[in-house]
């Protein structure tokens, strides 16, 4: 189910949505016709972001660190880059993430 949703995570948070999957990005009602991003879509990445931050936390915290960052992506069941950016992206603003080097994430406890 992370697969599929993750495909769809990436896929709406695209900065290069045009082509053939904006169609179907706009028949499901993720996309306006001009291309932004909808209500429905906004509610999708919330509540994929929710979801999945957590197990994000658990694999840095198992690992110690992101150093190996393959690792706690496979750990987390996180195909996509963009995603673990994305997910440790919020984390940090929460402070449960600190970026002590570049890319690089440890608990923040």
């Amino acid at each position: 189910m992370l697969k599929e949703n993750e495909e769809l995570f990436r896929r709406i948070n695209s900065f290069h949505i045009e082509g053939p999957g904006a169609k179907e990005l706009i028949e499901q009602g993720y996309l306006t016709n001009t291309y932004f991003r909808t209500q429905k879509a906004e509610d999708f990445r919330h509540r994929f972001i929710n979801k999945n931050k957590e197990v994000l936390l658990q694999a840095i915290k198992r690992l110690g660190s992101t150093e190996n960052r393959s690792a706690v992506m496979d750990d987390a069941g996180i195909a996509e880059f963009a995603t673990f950016r994305e997910l440790a992206r919020c984390l940090v603003q929460e402070g449960r993430l600190i970026e002590k080097e570049d890319g690089i994430y440890y608990p923040s406890v």
